[in-house]
């Protein structure tokens, strides 16, 4: 029988029903309900809501412990201390007898016995999985975050260390599946027996109700008795609901809606045009799923204070009001809810807000991350010669997995990676069968390639896996259309400067670092790629955004969209965000909580002082508590933006001022990043992997800038639909260059369907420029005439993301100074 999964908790049904949502999402996957067991404990809820479960259902003595030191509180947590003990002697004799493949805990005091075991039997880095449902660690969470395998967070904490996730509250299925417009609004009031031209007010204190809301509630319906546009439905909890009936008796019940309790809650909310609520984190979770307006007003002195966090992360995205407890009578309350009554657009602004930082997929996130074996004990990589490929080849070796591979070409990468593994030119399909995880790169056919086709394990894209590792760690993620690579670096090497012991995954070898993939700590830093929407997937702790220019409109259709792409990884990043803001557009991240760097004085952090010296630029960066003086050993006021953007964003991950400074002066520069590659004749050889028209402009005018009088530009355009695209703004990229030679067009795998040539871009730069511009067609005719010409130059650059490296390689002179 296949080991089990256990989950753990209860007590209340506020940690009880996203047990249930766990279970059945698991249930989904294919996980037999044998194979599931709910462990809680006899005095909690699920003696009764989980006993009609087919999982299997184990309870252990214990209760919470009361807050006082009464004498009886004192005698009566003495006595629960060793039914906790009781219960940890059963939980570990269950652990090692099950020995469980994962331990799913979503909190309460009911989870200790199995968390505290998890802990002792040192299984937890393994096997725990906390599920912390509230924006602030409880007792037993908070014990055991440090040595669990990953937290999963119910409502975003704002920050948080350790391997960890916001995936959302788990919720029931009756929530899930409840979609609330004006029509279905209308048909729930009616139902409810309230006038559907009426502003339904919902007021749900908790099962055992709060005195102060109540009495509030009751007084506000008093001074609108005579407004018959509006149906308060007050659910006051069983301790006050004879209290409430006694001094609401002479309302009008068809306006004024009293109930103890609510058993079809998805109704109710269904009906309401606002909400008036606790801020328990399953009632916060349900407003946003379903993007009820709402005024939240905290149960004071809870726990860490956990309802005013839950309260403040949903008001921050603009889907709440948060009311004090002790402000909440019935002239203050009357105060916040008379703008939301009077204006149906701020109703609707609030519960769109409100909707955008809802998550229903909670429960299904979380039964794919415990359900899946990690690390895979076998990893196949297709199409693994590719840049960001054989880092994904490092990494998981580095992490203790069997890696194979194949790619369709030979080269210097692939030959690098026999020694991890075995990979071949060509197909593999016998290691494919065999793999426990096959992935893939973005240019290779998926339906046609004999690999994928043999898998029999796990198939996941390049996409997916990203967003896979970046859930196990806590991920720094650097974004943008262009300069991932050098700025991912430059934060490398701050990162080991600040003794961070960073893993990483980046699209080149960091020079003076390592490969370009490595495990070795918790914080990984991500090159993180918009080309197919690989960053779509990926939810880090931490973002950089360097720039945002047209590019991959194959895949977005318009820039309008990728700027949109933009937009929701910077509000999916549960950390802070830094944007270079001269080269970011600002709708890509206005509304949000993302700080600017740049030269403009609007900046958060300003940028001045720019000096380019011998193969270095310096300059100065001022904001919130940070004045910086940075030298970085690499020349282009892109780089600039790139190191002043990490710098800001190492800063606000903690790294020290001076660690900053290091870790930027032991940075040299990228592979094809303005890379100097010796000589020919007279000229100096750089070869760049500028593919974009902003890259190549950028380029050129740091060679201009570093002196180059006579510069010849060689250019191999990077795919076809790309080339189409942008035809017109290749045509103003070359500018700086005293000669432009152009060869055709690197496909990338794509199929040129619009007949497609370098000769249009050779046409289009001539006809900006109003001189001629030479076209070679392949590699071989450039390097003929390069050889031919280079007398003529001091620099010639050779720019793409292809392979035109082959020709600077094939030019035989140069060696690399």
């Amino acid at each position: 029988m296949p080991r089990p999964i256990v989950i753990t908790g209860g007590g209340t049904g506020g940690h009880i029903m996203p047990m249930v949502a766990i279970a059945d999402a698991l249930r989904e996957r294919g996980v037999s309900p044998d194979e599931i067991i709910f462990v809680g404990s006899r005095r909690g809820q699920e003696s009764v809501l989980l006993r009609d479960r087919d999982e299997r259902l184990v309870l252990l003595p214990g209760r919470g412990l009361r807050r006082s030191i009464h004498p009886t509180a004192v005698a009566q947590n003495a006595l629960s201390l060793m039914r906790l003990l009781v219960a940890f002697g059963r939980a570990v004799i269950s652990t090692l007898v099950l020995r469980p493949r994962a331990v799913v805990s979503v909190g309460g005091y009911a989870a200790f016995p199995m968390v505290a075991a998890s802990l002792a039997l040192r299984q937890s880095r393994r096997t725990l999985y906390l599920v912390e449902l509230d924006a602030a660690t409880g007792l037993v969470h908070r014990i055991a975050s440090r040595r669990a395998r990953i937290t999963l967070w119910g409502i975003d904490p704002g920050q948080h260390s350790g391997p960890s996730e916001v995936v959302g509250v788990p919720l029931r299925d009756s929530i899930v599946s409840l979609t609330i417009d004006d029509e279905s609004r209308r048909h729930a009031k009616i139902a409810r027996g309230i006038d559907p031209q009426s502003l339904c007010i919902t007021v749900m204190t908790g099962s055992l109700g709060a005195r102060r809301v109540n009495r509030a509630i009751a007084d506000v319906a008093h001074l609108w008795r005579e407004r018959s546009d509006i149906v308060i439905s007050h659910v006051s909890g069983r301790r006050d609901f004879a209290e409430m009936t006694r001094v609401t008796s002479d309302l009008d019940t068809s306006l004024y809606h009293l109930y103890e309790f609510v058993n079809d809650m998805p109704s109710l909310w269904a009906a309401t045009d606002i909400a008036v609520c606790r801020a328990g984190a399953a009632t916060v979770a349900e407003l946003s799923a379903l993007g009820v307006p709402s005024v939240l007003i905290p149960l004071p002195h809870a726990p860490s204070d956990h309802q005013t966090k839950n309260a403040q992360s949903l008001a921050s995205r603009g889907g709440a009001i948060v009311l004090r407890d002790d402000e909440c009578t019935s002239v203050r309350l009357t105060e916040v809810l008379e703008p939301l009554v009077s204006s149906s657009t701020l109703r609707d602004d609030m519960g769109r807000r409100a909707l955008a930082a809802g998550r229903r997929d909670a429960a299904q996130r979380i039964a794919d991350i415990v359900d899946r074996e990690w690390p895979p004990t076998h990893v196949h990589v297709v199409g693994a010669g590719g840049t960001g490929m054989s880092g994904v080849v490092r990494y998981f070796s580095d992490l203790g997995s069997r890696v194979s591979g194949s790619d369709q070409h030979d080269s210097a990468t692939l030959t690098s990676l026999h020694s991890l593994g075995h990979f071949v030119v060509g197909s593999n399909t016998r290691d494919a069968a065999r793999a426990t995880l096959v992935t893939w790169s973005p240019a290779v056919p998926r339906e046609f390639d004999p690999d994928l086709v043999a898998a029999s394990g796990e198939l996941m894209n390049r996409s997916h896996l990203l967003a896979t590792v970046a859930r196990h760690h806590s991920t720094v993620a650097v974004t943008g259309t262009h300069g991932k690579t050098s700025a991912s670096s430059m934060l490398v090497h701050i990162a080991r400067a600040a003794h961070w012991s960073p893993s990483w995954l980046v699209g080149a070898e960091i020079r003076g670092a390592g490969p370009n993939g490595r495990h070795d700590g918790d914080r990984l830093i991500l090159e993180l790629d918009e080309s197919y929407g690989t960053f779509e997937h990926v939810a880090p702790q931490g973002l950089a955004v360097l720039n945002i220019e047209a590019d991959h409109l194959d895949h977005y259709g318009t820039l309008a969209s990728l700027i949109e792409s933009f937009r929701g990884v910077i509000q999916r990043t549960h950390g802070p965000v830094v944007v270079w803001m001269d080269d970011v557009p600002e709708r890509s991240y206005e509304g949000t909580a993302a700080l600017t760097v740049g030269t403009s004085d609007r900046a958060t952090y300003v940028v001045s002082d720019i000096v380019r010296g011998s193969g270095e630029m310096s300059f100065r960066i001022r904001g919130p508590l940070l004045s910086l003086d940075l030298t970085v050993p690499v020349v282009g006021h892109h780089n600039v933006a790139n190191a002043a953007t990490v710098a800001v964003l190492a800063h606000l991950l903690g790294a020290a001022p001076d660690a900053i400074a290091a870790g930027l002066a032991s940075f040299v520069g990228s592979p094809r990043r303005y890379e100097r590659r010796g000589r020919l004749g007279t000229a100096e050889i750089i070869d760049d992997f500028a593919h974009l028209p902003g890259e190549i402009a950028a380029t050129l005018r740091t060679a201009r800038e570093g002196g180059s009088t006579s510069l010849l530009a060689v250019f191999q355009p990077h795919r076809f639909s790309r080339t189409t695209r942008l035809l017109e703004e290749f045509g103003r990229s070359f500018g700086d260059a005293t000669d432009v030679v152009v060869t055709d067009i690197y496909g990338a795998g794509e199929v040129n369907d619009d007949g497609s040539s370098g000769q249009l871009v050779a046409e289009a730069i001539s006809l900006h420029r109003g001189t001629p511009v030479t076209y070679c067609r392949t590699l071989d005719d450039v390097e003929r005439h390069v050889r031919e010409v280079a007398s003529r130059y001091d620099t010639i650059i050779f720019l793409g993301a292809g392979d035109i490296s082959r020709t600077v390689d094939a030019l035989g002179e140069n060696r690399v100074d």
